[in-house]
């Protein structure tokens, strides 16, 4: 808030300073919490009237929409402005300029990456720099995360402010826990002092109320100045609460300033007199003597930064304006407002999820509303899209689908607000949330077939892995794409790929024999149709479906014909190198997997797609873990920070393969079976209660052990299988199964001469003969077992195997 006065915040501003001077040697972030008019604004409107170097102030309104980044494009006009000779980068100025456009939904979250990364740029170039943030309760998505992301890569001489409500800190929560890992430092404003509050009046009111009023204010107020300042304005009458006391003032102003105040805070914390002049029916004249009183009572400012533009002096004036209106007087209010404003301003997409807020909040008076809610949430959701906010164009669909609800939308209609919404949450990382949106878009796609398949192709994603949890019922798309496969024409390109999404549907729930002959066929038709876009996509699609021990040739040929189709993209030249990254080590030609993962992460530099980067580093984590290269997990660091929160929750089943088999190299996997227990409680998966089952025949529990291995059903053979039966197999050699042991050996005997390779390279396991001697061992079969080691040994050699080249050697010397 804006307050003519300042008093006290001594110790705030000098927390400050010391930040500022901090910041020449690295980054700082500073958060400044406080209820509502404790002088958040006030005391970082004195600090940068003290700073010496250029300041970036955005903030966040709390009554109204803004586009989403709204406070950062505020931050980069000003300075921008302020420092002329930076480089503006341009992703930056392209944001700056409004010339966004429309974004794949394969690259969303690399775009959203290159123009964070060119934020930091900036603002590095400026030089010495301050950012302010402010009300970051109120910020979209997209905001926060940009905030998080500056505040990863801060370089020094940056410091960044963010200011928020303490009592609204619950939904910053995860925001909240990455800047204080980041270091951040709190800053919490409480009200004033008694003798604060004392010269705080006395500068306001020209009367000095003494220590005994003065203490009796602060227990009536908390010391909090905005309400402080309502009470020294109302003089001797002191309504009881603050609500009472602005509309006491706004009263006072006379019946016309009041309509007019009433009308503009159904607008927002900011207002358009031209705007305000139609809804109320008259003209910028007729509105120019209530708004000349409102500005002398302090209740609103001019804008800083366009004529004719007005905020409220605080959001708890808006409060008290509209506390006394019912919600059928304000849902009439922003229909008239939502009139106005598509008439002045409905060709801008900037000013589309304002609009659309107004439209959405007169929705239920009518069909006619609603309609128009739905079509401007939907402007607003792919500009969102185009500003790099899929989380925040995820909430302006779902807006839209509840709007087309009340305007009685057709099921096509609603189709696309679904589609809409299923790929905006996919491009934010948010996967099991995008599944539910597919499911619905395949309700409403109905009989339509071709509909129904383009809805199943957003639900695999544009990655490496498929985009489902595991286990997740994937039923709905199962039967759209059977049925598309029964009843479209094969020479359709929705039929090839809905073939092709089978295959990868029919990969997750067990059925893996169908899917080779099933890719095939979706690849051959998307060859006949001579479409290159087409066939790409159904390489891609084969190459998820292909996962898992079986498919080891198979998708190796299908990475390379990939890589020989023309006009490929960065995106799937990377998916493509990483399966043979894949290929390569499973023969044991580590050296060559790791020159190539070099070529993949030059191109990843370039590329910005954090997910794939991740699972890059996935790989390098897992060959540094095979070969006993410390420090392993540092591969990691360079790439959390750029990912979504959702995202990280993706790769967790990654994580804990990593953890299990650091475990197990450094022999203490029993001593962490509590760990194991709740991961396998968590999860469920099979493999985790294999790897529970080893640890608990380590620790001595056999017959817990042994209840595992035979209650545990045998996983998929897919990604998950090799790595879980090498722990089943372990687990029944320390327990003296030895028909699960033969069982194992059986299983693992077509993939002799290999190493075994989990995932994307999460983990390497050794080799396969090396599991196959010990299994040998255990059966009394010491000159078959000696057989398998001696390869076992040369293969972990060529391939400079650590803890499991120990292990086949120390196996191998018990054969003599």
């Amino acid at each position: 808030m804006d307050q003519p006065v300042f008093v006290g915040r001594e110790s705030a501003l000098e927390f400050l300073n010391e930040a500022a001077k901090a910041s020449s040697a690295t980054g700082q972030v500073v958060l400044v919490d406080g209820e509502p008019g404790v002088g958040k604004t006030s005391l970082l409107k004195r600090f940068r009237a003290t700073a010496d170097v250029p300041v970036g102030w955005g903030s966040s309104p709390d009554h109204e929409t803004a586009p989403a980044l709204w406070p950062w494009e505020r931050v980069l006009r000003a300075l921008a402005a302020a420092a002329p000779e930076a480089v503006l980068p341009d992703e930056v100025g392209t944001f700056l300029s409004g010339g966004l456009e429309a974004i794949p939904a394969s690259d969303a979250q690399g775009a959203r990456l290159r123009f964070f990364e060119a934020v930091g740029t900036f603002l590095a170039g400026v030089g010495p720099v301050i950012v302010v943030l402010e009300d970051i309760h109120a910020a979209d998505d997209a905001t926060l995360r940009l905030l998080v992301h500056v505040a990863s890569t801060a370089r020094p001489g940056l410091l960044l402010v963010a200011t928020f409500r303490r009592h609204e800190a619950s939904a910053l929560t995860a925001t909240l826990s990455a800047l204080s890992r980041l270091g951040a430092r709190r800053l919490g404003l409480d009200g004033l002092a008694t003798e604060e509050v004392r010269a705080l009046v006395r500068e306001l009111s020209g009367r000095d109320p003494g220590s005994h009023k003065a203490e009796e204010l602060r227990g009536r107020t908390a010391g909090n100045p905005f309400f402080l300042a309502e009470l020294a304005r109302a003089g001797e009458e002191l309504p009881q609460g603050v609500l009472d006391v602005v509309l006491h003032r706004v009263a006072g102003l006379g019946e016309e300033a009041a309509r007019m105040l009433e009308l503009a805070a159904v607008m927002g914390d900011e207002f358009e007199a031209g705007v305000l002049a139609q809804v109320a029916g008259g003209t910028v004249g007729d509105l120019l003597p209530p708004l000349e009183a409102a500005l002398d009572a302090g209740l609103i400012r001019e804008s800083s930064y366009r004529l004719g533009v007005y905020e409220f002096a605080h959001a708890l004036v808006t409060d008290a304006l509209l506390s006394r209106r019912s919600r059928l007087w304000r849902a009439g209010v922003h229909e008239q407002v939502a009139g106005v404003l598509t008439r002045v301003h409905g060709d801008r997409d900037d000013r589309a999820a304002v609009i659309a807020r107004h439209w959405l909040a007169a929705a239920e008076l009518g069909a006619g509303p609603a309609r128009m809610a739905m079509d401007y949430s939907a402007r607003a959701a792919r500009a969102s899209l185009r500003r790099h906010a899929p989380d925040d164009a995820a909430v302006s669909w779902q807006e839209a689908l509840a709007a087309a609800e009340l305007a009685g939308a057709g099921a096509v209609e609603r189709f696309e607000l679904a589609v809409g919404l299923a790929e905006s949450r996919y491009a934010a990382g948010r996967f099991d949330e995008g599944y539910e949106a597919v499911e619905q878009a395949l309700a409403m796609a109905g009989a339509d077939l071709d509909k129904a398949v383009r809805a199943a192709d957003i639900a695999m994603g544009h990655g490496v892995w498929v985009p489902f949890r595991y286990g997740l019922d994937v039923a709905a798309v199962r039967d759209s794409t059977d049925r598309a496969v029964r009843e479209l024409p094969p020479s359709t390109p929705a039929w090839a790929t809905a073939q092709a999404v089978r295959a990868v549907v029919l990969a997750q729930t067990g059925r893996e024999a169908e899917v080779g002959p099933v890719s095939s066929q979706a690849v051959a038709a998307a060859e006949r149709l001579d479409d290159p876009a087409l066939l790409r996509r159904v390489l891609h699609l084969r190459l998820l479906a292909m996962q898992g021990q079986d498919f080891i040739e198979q998708r190796a040929e299908t990475a390379w014909r990939l890589l020989a189709e023309p006009d490929l993209s960065s995106q799937l030249r990377v998916i493509a190198q990483l399966h043979l990254v894949i290929h390569l080590v499973e023969h044991g030609r580590v050296p060559q997997a790791r020159a190539l993962l070099t070529e993949i992460d030059a191109l990843l530099r370039d590329l910005h797609s954090p997910t794939l980067a991740l699972q890059a580093a996935v790989a390098h984590v897992g060959l540094d873990l095979f070969q006993g290269v410390p420090d392993p997990a540092r591969h990691f660091e360079p790439v959390r920070a750029t990912l979504s929160f959702a995202d990280v929750a993706y790769f967790e089943a990654s994580m804990l393969a990593v953890r299990a088999e650091t475990l197990i190299h450094e022999d203490r996997l029993g001593e962490e079976a509590a760990w194991v227990e709740e991961m396998f409680r968590r999860t469920g998966l099979a493999g985790v209660a294999y790897v529970l089952a080893y640890a608990l025949a380590d620790l001595g529990e056999h017959e817990r052990a042994r209840r595992l291995l035979r209650e545990t059903p045998s996983p998929p053979r897919d990604y998950d299988w090799a790595i879980a039966t090498m722990c089943r197999l372990h687990a029944a050699i320390r327990l003296g199964d030895l028909d699960v042991a033969r069982e194992v050996f059986d299983a693992f005997r077509p993939f002799a001469g290999l190493l075994l390779v989990n995932g994307t390279c999460t983990t390497v396991d050794g080799a396969y003969d090396g599991h196959m001697g010990e299994a040998l061992l255990a059966l009394g079969d010491r000159e078959g077992a000696r057989a398998h080691l001696r390869e076992a040994v040369r293969l972990l050699e060529q391939a400079g195997g650590g803890y499991w080249l120990t292990r086949a050697r120390q196996a191998l010397d018990k054969c003599t």
